[in-house]
C-alpha cells in the first residue's frame, strides 16, 4: 500500500511537472488574442512629417493599417528623425516589430522610457546595406521590461531624403520566433517508396515542421501522403512550425517549396492530344485511338445510388448531342460508358474523378457529384468532335483546386425572373462552378430601392417582382442535383433603403443605412435572418449565407466592428456559415472592438480591406478583387463592362489580389477557398435598355474565366491562353438543359434553321418581308413570344418597333401600306439595327425617360408570326455595320506599336487604344518624357480628325501623319504646348483632309503627380481616325439654299427646305452609310430640279420617293413648315385685297 501511494505521488510530481512546462510554454509564447498589439490606435509623436495633410503623419504608423504609413520631414541625411508611441500607461514590453517602407534606416535604435524625457536604449541597429524594398524588423528584447514610451530613433536613411513606417507594433508577450526563414530554400524529398514526404529538420529545437499548405492536395495532402498522379506534377507546399509542447503556438509560413512529384506515366509523342473540356482536364495521359459511342452505347452503373445521376448525364447527352442513351445494371460492354463509385480514392474529394478511356469508357468517383463532373466532361468532348462522336483514348484525373468556385449576381437593381435564373444557374454548372451568389437586396438610380424575396415583413417584399418563399426553396433544391449551391445575400447595415418603409419601423441612420447603434436594428437584422435559415425545411438550403457588411459611413467603424460580430455569432448559432464582404485593414472598418474570425469573407475593394488583414482575422478567404473580378453592364469608375479574357487569363490567379500578383498569397494557403466574379447592375435603374439577356451575355466569359482559374489553379500559368480561347469558343454559347443566350447552332453556312425555335439570341442577321394591307390597327404584330415583340404602328405611331420586358424601341420608318418591303434587322450585344431595302439604316430610340442608350439589343421571338411575313432568313452574326459606316473610327482594331508600356505583364498595352473599349486602356512607360504610339491604318486613306480619350492628359504632345511610316515622312498636324496636366478629357483634332496609312502620337512631358512627387506619362483610352468629309454635301445644301434665295416661286420650295433640314441632321448623326447619303442627296437633287422646273414627272418621283427619304425629317416639322408656308400666302394675298381697296 505504502509502496502504490509512493507510486501515485511520483506520478503526481510527474503530471505538475509537465504541466508546469507546457504552462511555460504558454506563456513564452502568445498569439492572437493572448497578444494583442498594445500600439495599436495608440497616440504617436514626431519629429516631422514629409508633407502635411497627405495621410503620412504619426497617426498612421499606429492605426493597424499595413498600407498607410508615417513619412519624416525631409532632413534625412543632415539629422536624426524620429517617432515614438504613447501607450498611455507604463505596459510590459517583450516585442517590437517595425514595417519598414521603401525608405528604410540602416543606423537606428529602439529606445524606452516612462516620462518620454528620459530615454533608455534597448539595442541598436546598424547595417552598411539595407533592403531597397519594404520589410518588416521584429525584435525581442532580452528580458521584458516596463515603460510608457517606445521611440524609433532613426540617424541614416538608406539613400532617401524621409524615413518611412508602414506600422509599429508593440507585444507585452514574445511573439512566435522566427522558425521558418531558414528553410525558404529547402524543399521536402521524396521517401524511397515514392509515397510520403520526407521534411526538413526544424531550425529549433522547440518545434517541429510540418505541412500547412499544399496547392494540390489530391497529390500531396498535409499529412505528406503522396498520391501518385498521371505525370509528373509540381507541388507549391507550405511549411508551419508547431511547438512541440503547446500545438498552439504556430508559425505558419508565408513562402513557398515546390516539389515534383513523379507521375505513373512518362508522354509519348504517339499520345492522344488532351480532349477539350471547360474547365481544362488536371491531368491527362493520352493513349492511341479513339473511344466511339455507338447506337448500342449504355449508361451502366455499378451501383443503384447512381441512377440520379446517370438520368442527369441522360439528360446532358439527349440536350447537347440530340442522343437518347439508355441506363443499365451490370457488367459493361465494348462502347459503353461505365459510372463507378470507388472507395479506394478519397484523395480525390466529393468533387474528383478518373476518366479511363478505352473500349469501354470508364468513369470512377468517391462520390456521387464526382461521377456528375466526369459525365459533364464526357458530353463537352463528345459535343466537341459531334460530327463523329469520338473520345481519344487515355487516362484523365481530374480534381478542382479551389473549393468554392462562384458568380455573384445583383438580382436587386435588375429584376431577373426566377425561371432564368435557373437557366443561368445550370449554365454555371455546365463549367463545374458549384456556387451561384444572389444578392437580392440594394439601392439603385432613380430613388429604386428593393428586396427581392418574399418577406413576413411587412412592406419589404418588392411589388415590381419577387421571388416567393416556396418557389425559391424548390429552385435551390433542384440546383444541388446540378452541383450548384445558392448563396443568398442580404446586404446590411448599408444599401438598406428597402427597410425605411417597413412595419414596424426600424431606426435608420438616414435614407439608404440602418442605424447599427440602435440595439432594435440589430435585433431586427437577427430576426429577418431566421425568417428564412430557420425551421424544418429553412428557406435557405444552402448553410451557408451572406451578410452583406460593406460601405458603411467609416465613421462608425467600432460600430460596424461590433455589428459584424453580432450577425457573425448569430448565424454561426443556427448552424449556417456566415460570409460577408470583408471591410478590415486599409481605409475599413478599423479599430479595437473584436470581430469573430469564423466566417468567411470576400475580398473585394482594395481600398477598403487588406487582404492580409482579413487572413490574420482567421476568415476563409474568397477573392472578388474589384476591380479585378467586377462587371458593370456599360461600365462605370473603372469597372468592365465584358472581362478582357484574354488579358485576364495571363495576369490573374485565385491568390492574387492584384494583376500580376503585386499582392499576393502564397499557392496552397489553407483560408485561400475559391473566387468569385460579381456582376454589379449598378446601371439598370438609369433605363438605358438592359434585359436580362444582356446581362447573361456579360457572364458567360466571367463564367468561363472563374471555371478555369477555380479548378486548374495556378495549373493556367503555363497554359496556353489561346487554347482557353478557342474552348470557350467552342464550348460557351449553350450548356446542357439549359440556353438562356437562346443560341441556335448555325449550319456550315451560318444559316440558322428557325424550325421550332421559340426565339432567336444575338448576334445575328433576319432577312424577311413585309407586306402589310392596313397599317391602321395599332401595334400590328409581325413576331412575338415571351422573349420579345416586333411591332408595325407600334404605340399607334405608325412606325416599327419592338418591345422586351419593360422597354419600348421605336425606329423612325413606317412601313407603307400595300408595298412589300424587305426588312433587315440586324442584332449584336449592343444594338439592333433596321435596315430597309438595303439602303436605309434606322436605329432604335428608347422610349424610357433617360439619357442613357446602353443597349437596344433584341432576342428575335419566333412562337408567332404574322402572315404578313415571308421569306424568313435568319444567319449567326450581325452585319459589320462598321465597314459600312463611311463616318467609322478608322483606327478600329488597327494594329499599333508603342515606345514602351508602364507594365511588361500583358495589361495595359498599346492595342487596348485601339479596341473600342472606353473601359480598357494604354499606359506608356514613365521612365522619360516621349513615349509614342503608331497605328496603322492598313492601306493609305483620308484623314481628317484625331480624337484621344485620355486617362490622363498631358501638357504637351503632338499628332503626325505619313503615307509610309518611314523616318522621314511624317507631317505634324498638331502641337499641344499648354495642355492640362493629369486629368481625363478628350482632345478633338481636326485637320485639312489628307492621305495617310499611318498616324503618330508623340507625348513630349509627362505629368506630375504630387500625391508620388514622382511623373507619369499620359494613359489612352481610345484613339480614334477619322476621314469623312462632309464638305461635298454641304456645298449641295448651299447651293439649294442659294437657289431658294433667288426665286420667288413657291411651287416645291418646301421639299427643298424639308430635303435640305433631313441632309444636314442626316449628316450630324454618329452613324452614316454611304447607301442612305446618297439616298437623301438624290431627293435633295429631286427637290431642287422640281423647283427649278416643276413638271409631272419630277412631282411622281418626289412622291413616290418621299415614304421612305423623309422619314427621317420630324413630321411635326413638316406640318410647322407647309404651315408657315400656308401663312406666308395667306398674308400676301390679303396685303393683295386691302392694296386693290385702296
Amino acid at each position: 500500500m505504502k509502496n502504490k501511494k509512493i507510486l501515485l505521488f511520483s506520478l503526481a510530481i510527474i503530471l505538475l511537472f509537465s504541466i508546469a512546462v507546457v504552462t511555460a510554454a504558454s506563456v513564452k509564447y502568445a498569439t492572437g488574442d493572448d497578444n494583442p498589439n498594445i500600439a495599436l490606435g495608440k497616440t504617436t509623436i514626431a519629429s516631422g512629417v514629409e508633407v502635411e495633410g497627405h495621410n503620412l503623419e504619426g497617426e498612421y504608423a499606429t492605426d493597424g493599417n499595413a498600407s498607410t504609413r508615417w513619412s519624416s520631414d525631409k532632413s534625412l541625411p543632415g539629422s536624426p528623425v524620429w517617432i515614438y508611441v504613447d501607450l498611455g500607461e507604463v505596459l510590459p514590453i517583450a516585442q517590437v516589430n517595425i514595417s519598414w517602407q521603401t525608405a528604410n534606416s540602416k543606423d537606428y535604435s529602439i529606445d524606452i522610457s516612462s516620462d518620454s524625457k528620459s530615454w533608455e536604449t534597448i539595442n541598436n541597429f546598424t547595417s552598411s546595406t539595407l533592403a531597397s524594398n519594404n520589410y518588416t524588423s521584429q525584435y525581442q528584447l532580452p528580458a521584458i521590461k516596463n515603460a510608457r514610451y517606445v521611440r524609433i530613433y532613426a540617424n541614416k536613411g538608406n539613400g532617401y531624403n524621409t524615413v518611412s513606417i508602414y506600422e509599429i507594433e508593440i507585444y507585452s508577450k514574445f511573439n512566435v520566433p522566427d522558425v521558418l526563414s531558414k528553410l525558404k530554400n529547402k524543399a521536402p524529398t521524396i521517401s524511397g517508396d515514392g509515397t510520403k514526404l520526407v521534411l526538413p529538420a526544424s531550425p529549433n529545437d522547440e518545434f517541429n515542421i510540418e505541412l500547412f499548405g499544399s496547392s494540390n492536395l489530391q497529390v500531396i495532402d498535409l499529412d505528406g501522403r503522396i498520391h501518385t498522379p498521371l505525370v509528373n506534377t509540381e507541388v507549391a507546399l507550405l511549411y508551419k512550425a508547431v511547438h512541440k509542447d503547446d500545438p498552439s503556438v504556430i508559425q505558419k509560413g508565408d513562402f513557398n517549396v515546390t516539389v515534383t512529384v513523379p507521375g505513373r506515366y512518362e508522354i509519348e509523342s504517339s499520345d492522344n492530344t488532351v480532349p477539350a473540356v471547360l474547365p481544362a482536364l488536371r491531368e491527362w495521359k493520352g493513349a492511341t485511338g479513339d473511344f466511339v459511342l455507338s447506337d448500342s452505347s449504355r449508361l451502366v452503373i455499378a451501383d443503384n445510388n447512381l441512377n440520379e445521376t446517370a438520368e442527369m448525364i441522360e439528360s446532358y447527352f439527349s440536350d447537347m448531342l440530340g442522343i437518347y442513351i439508355a441506363i443499365a445494371s451490370g457488367e459493361p460492354k465494348k462502347s459503353d460508358i461505365y459510372l463507378v463509385l470507388d472507395d479506394s480514392i478519397p484523395e480525390l474529394g466529393d468533387e474528383g474523378y478518373y476518366l479511363e478511356v478505352e473500349d469501354i469508357l470508364t468513369v470512377s468517383a468517391p462520390a456521387e457529384k464526382g461521377i456528375l463532373y466526369g459525365g459533364i466532361s464526357i458530353t463537352q468532348i463528345l459535343y466537341s468532335n459531334r460530327d463523329s462522336l469520338t473520345i481519344p483514348k487515355g487516362i484523365a484525373r481530374d480534381y478542382p483546386a479551389y473549393e468554392v468556385r462562384s458568380g455573384m449576381i445583383d438580382v436587386a437593381r435588375a429584376w431577373i425572373p426566377l425561371d432564368y435564373i435557373e437557366e443561368i444557374t445550370k449554365y454555371f454548372a455546365w463549367f463545374k462552378l458549384n456556387e451561384i451568389h444572389l444578392h437580392i437586396n440594394d439601392v439603385g438610380a432613380n430613388n429604386y430601392f428593393i428586396f427581392r424575396l418574399e418577406s413576413d415583413v411587412e412592406g419589404l417584399t418588392a411589388t415590381d417582382g419577387y421571388y416567393t418563399k416556396d418557389a425559391y426553396r424548390a429552385y435551390q433544391k433542384r440546383m444541388l442535383k446540378y452541383g450548384i449551391e445558392v448563396i443568398t445575400e442580404i446586404d446590411t447595415p448599408a444599401h438598406s433603403a428597402c427597410f425605411s418603409n417597413v412595419t414596424p419601423s426600424v431606426p435608420m441612420l438616414d435614407n439608404y443605412h440602418l442605424d447599427i447603434s440602435n440595439p432594435e436594428t440589430v435585433e431586427f437584422i437577427k430576426n429577418l435572418f431566421d425568417e428564412y435559415i430557420t425551421g424544418d425545411d429553412p428557406v435557405f438550403v444552402s448553410k451557408k449565407v451572406h451578410i452583406g457588411t460593406d460601405e458603411y459611413p467609416i465613421e462608425y467603424s467600432e460600430q460596424m466592428r461590433a455589428y459584424t460580430n453580432a450577425l457573425i455569432e448569430h448565424i454561426n448559432s443556427r448552424g449556417y456559415t456566415p460570409r460577408f464582404w470583408g471591410a478590415f485593414g486599409n481605409q475599413g472598418f478599423n479599430g479595437v472592438t473584436p470581430v469573430s474570425g469564423d466566417a468567411q469573407a470576400n475580398y473585394w475593394a482594395t481600398e477598403l480591406s487588406d487582404y492580409k488583414t482579413l487572413y490574420d482575422y482567421g476568415y476563409d478567404i474568397v477573392n472578388t478583387c474589384g476591380p479585378i473580378l467586377y462587371i458593370v453592364p456599360a461600365g462605370n469608375y473603372g469597372f468592365a463592362d465584358y472581362f478582357d479574357l484574354k488579358a485576364l487569363y495571363k495576369v490573374w490567379q485565385v491568390n492574387y489580389f492584384t494583376l500580376g500578383g503585386g499582392n499576393k498569397m502564397p499557392d496552397g494557403h489553407p483560408q485561400t477557398i475559391g473566387a468569385s466574379f460579381a456582376l454589379w447592375n449598378d446601371l439598370h435603374t438609369e433605363y438605358g435598355g438592359f434585359t436580362r439577356f444582356d446581362i447573361f451575355d456579360r457572364l458567360k466569359g466571367a463564367v468561363a474565366l472563374m471555371s478555369e482559374k477555380t479548378w486548374c489553379g495556378t495549373q493556367t500559368e503555363d497554359m496556353d491562353v489561346d487554347n482557353f480561347i478557342s474552348r470557350f469558343e467552342l464550348l460557351s454559347d449553350k450548356a446542357a438543359n439549359t440556353n438562356p443566350g437562346r443560341d441556335i447552332e448555325p449550319d456550315g453556312n451560318s444559316v440558322i434553321d428557325t424550325e421550332g425555335a421559340k426565339s432567336i439570341g444575338f448576334p445575328y442577321t433576319a432577312d424577311f418581308d413585309v407586306k402589310l394591307d392596313s397599317v391602321s390597327g395599332e401595334n400590328i404584330i409581325l413576331f412575338d413570344g415571351s422573349d420579345g415583340q416586333l411591332l408595325a404602328n407600334i404605340n399607334g405611331t405608325g412606325k416599327i418597333g419592338f418591345k422586351r420586358e419593360i422597354y419600348t424601341f421605336i425606329y423612325d420608318y413606317e412601313i407603307p401600306a400595300g408595298k412589300t418591303m424587305h426588312i433587315r434587322l440586324s442584332a449584336d450585344n449592343k444594338k439592333t439595327v433596321l435596315i430597309i431595302d438595303d439602303t436605309y439604316y434606322y436605329y432604335p430610340v428608347n422610349q424610357a425617360d433617360t439619357e442613357r442608350n446602353d443597349s437596344s439589343t433584341f432576342v428575335l421571338p419566333l412562337e408567332a408570326i404574322s402572315e404578313s411575313v415571308s421569306n424568313i432568313a435568319v444567319k449567326y452574326g450581325a452585319v459589320d455595320l462598321n465597314s459600312l459606316r463611311i463616318n467609322r473610327n478608322l483606327a478600329y482594331k488597327c494594329k499599333t506599336t508603342v515606345s514602351g508600356l508602364e507594365v511588361n505583364d500583358g495589361r495595359l498595352t498599346d492595342d487596348l487604344a485601339v479596341d473600342g473599349n472606353e473601359s480598357t486602356r494604354l499606359s506608356f512607360a514613365r521612365d522619360k518624357d516621349e513615349q509614342w504610339l503608331i497605328v496603322d491604318l492598313g492601306e493609305v486613306m483620308d484623314v481628317n480628325k484625331v480624337e484621344i480619350l485620355f486617362h490622363e492628359h498631358v501638357p504637351e504632345y503632338k499628332v503626325f501623319i505619313s503615307e509610309t511610316g518611314s523616318e522621314d515622312s511624317w507631317t505634324e498636324v498638331y502641337y499641344l504646348t499648354d495642355g492640362s496636366e493629369g486629368d481625363r478629357k478628350t482632345d478633338e483634332i481636326e485637320f485639312d483632309t489628307a492621305k495617310a496609312r499611318y498616324i503618330k502620337y508623340v507625348q513630349l512631358k509627362r505629368h506630375y503627380v504630387e500625391a508620388f512627387s514622382t511623373y507619369y506619362s499620359g494613359g489612352i483610352f481610345e484613339f480614334r481616325v477619322y476621314g469623312f468629309d462632309p464638305a461635298p454635301y454641304l456645298e449641295k445644301i448651299d447651293t439649294a439654299e442659294a437657289k431658294l434665295n433667288v426665286s420667288d416661286s413657291n411651287e416645291g420650295r418646301a421639299a427643298v427646305n424639308q430635303a435640305i433640314i433631313i441632309l444636314n441632321n442626316y449628316l450630324k448623326k454618329e452613324n452614316i452609310y454611304q447607301t442612305h447619303l446618297d439616298s437623301i442627296t438624290e431627293q435633295l437633287t429631286n427637290a431642287v430640279a422640281y423647283f427649278e422646273n416643276p413638271t409631272a414627272s419630277n412631282i411622281e418621283s418626289i412622291t413616290d420617293e418621299s415614304k421612305i427619304k423623309f422619314d427621317e425629317f420630324p413630321e411635326t416639322l413638316f406640318w410647322i413648315i407647309g404651315g408657315v408656308i400656308l401663312i406666308a400666302i395667306a398674308v400676301v394675298a390679303l396685303v393683295l385685297i386691302k392694296r386693290r381697296k385702296k
